[in-house]
């Protein structure tokens, strides 16, 4: 038989500037509310029974908050909230790279290619073909390497991995060089795609089922987790969310953007105000909305779909040819 015995350490009170900020090995229980500009990190799981203003929560393991979470980042399964924001857009980028590769593919076999292949150098063409592409079938993907690229650059002077920078330059060097250079041939592209492949498969490998997010209402604050997120009360307003399972809104989502990896079930979406509310999944999820107000937007993989009209009880799916189709939610 195997016995585990986990560390706890018990704040009695808030944490604010008389108590310090608090880091611990193990578990962490907070009596009160964690205050302006404290931080608490702990490599097992964190309670806060009061509230969370202006402040930072890391856990490797969960987070739960009983109260309100305002103005604040909230991290679990991680030790930093920005890989994961990182590994959202490089999991968007993936998909656009792939379809890329295969158009590229189809291309090379064209005999078309071959004559145009004689006449000028292989980087030359690439180069162009790139630009061609970029500007025609794969507009989305210079906006999400421009965002991962200044998302990079905002962290250089902390201690961010130089896998994320390493990335960055080949990134700069094939989307967004003003002259062809030596990236510029298909088996470099391919590699470029193995290699993010490798990234967020890495990532996504180390989830595990005890990373989880609970709170009851957040306003203007970042949510990252590796596992589910549940917001269990009046919902969430004006917040980043990202969550690499599944997310539980049980309220509203008026504002902001969520991402959610298996899918997410949000009880009211968006406002009468028009408050633009997105919320994205990856091809092969669903969303789905016990009301969905008119403007917002929901994107599954690739395709984007805006509300035009408010509707009730529907789960949002991506049908044959890439099209959004609505089920009753039973």
């Amino acid at each position: 038989m195997h016995i585990s015995v986990v560390d706890t350490f018990v704040h009695d009170g808030d944490v604010n500037m008389s108590s310090g900020s608090i880091r611990f090995h193990g578990d962490v229980d907070i009596t009160g509310s964690v205050g302006d500009g404290m931080e608490v990190e702990a490599d097992g799981r964190v309670i806060i029974y009061q509230n969370v203003h202006r402040a930072m929560v890391t856990s490797k393991q969960a987070v739960i908050i009983r109260k309100n979470v305002i103005g604040s980042t909230i991290s679990a399964g991680t030790d930093r909230a920005m890989p994961s924001e990182l590994i959202r857009l490089l999991g968007e980028m993936e998909e656009d790279i792939e379809n890329m590769v295969i158009l590229i593919k189809q291309l090379l076999r064209s005999p078309s290619w071959k004559t145009f292949a004689w006449a000028k150098s292989e980087q030359l063409l690439f180069f162009k073909l790139i630009k061609l592409l970029m500007n025609d079938k794969f507009s989305d993907l210079e906006k999400k390497g421009k965002k991962y690229i200044e998302a990079v650059k905002k962290e250089d002077g902390q201690q961010i991995s130089s896998v994320w920078r390493d990335l960055t330059e080949r990134l700069q060097r094939w989307f967004f060089s003003s002259v062809p250079n030596e990236s510029h041939s298909f088996p470099q592209l391919v590699k470029l795609l193995d290699d993010i492949k490798g990234i967020t498969g890495s990532y996504t490998s180390k989830q595990n089922v005890d990373n989880y997010v609970e709170m009851a209402y957040a306003l203007n604050s970042t949510i990252y987790c590796r596992g589910d997120i549940v917001i269990f009360g009046r919902g969430c307003q004006n917040c980043t969310i990202h969550s690499d399972g599944f997310l539980d809104i049980k309220g509203v989502m008026r504002g902001g953007r969520a991402y959610a990896k298996k899918g997410a079930f949000i009880q009211e979406a968006g406002s009468n105000l028009g408050t633009a509310t997105y919320i994205t999944v990856p091809r092969g999820q669903t969303v789905k909305l016990g009301i969905a107000k008119e403007g917002t937007i929901v994107q599954i993989g690739q395709t984007v779909y805006t509300f035009q009209t408010e509707q009730h009880q529907i789960e949002v799916a991506l049908g044959e040819n890439e099209q959004i189709m609505f089920n009753p939610l039973l």
